[in-house]
C-alpha cells in the first residue's frame, strides 16, 4: 500500500513510502489527501479531503488538486530521489 503525505504552504512536498524502502520511479496516479487547514484544531475528522491527480510529462509532473469535484489547485512538480516537490496556484 502506498501512502502520500502533503505539506501545503507555498509549495508542496510529497513523499511516497511503500512497505519497503524502495526508490519511487514515477509518482503518476490518483491519490486522496486528508488534513487540516492552518490554524484549525486537530480532531479525529479531517477538515478537508482532496483528490490529487499526478501526471508525468517528461522531466516534470503536472499536478491537479480537486476539492468537492472542482479543480482547487494546479501545479508543476519535480521528482528528486523519493520526493516530489511542487509549486501550485
Amino acid at each position: 500500500m502506498r501512502w502520500i503525505f502533503f505539506i501545503i504552504l507555498f509549495s508542496v512536498a510529497v513523499y511516497a513510502q511503500d512497505g519497503q524502502r524502495e526508490t519511487v520511479t514515477d509518482f503518476s496516479g490518483s491519490y486522496v489527501a486528508k488534513g487540516f487547514r492552518p490554524g484549525e484544531e486537530y480532531t479525529a475528522t479531517p477538515s478537508y479531503v482532496i483528490r490529487c491527480v499526478i501526471q508525468r510529462k517528461g522531466d516534470y509532473y503536472i499536478i491537479r488538486w480537486y476539492e468537492n469535484n472542482k479543480l482547487a489547485y494546479y501545479g508543476l512538480g519535480l521528482h528528486v530521489s523519493n520526493v516530489l516537490s511542487a509549486s501550485y496556484l
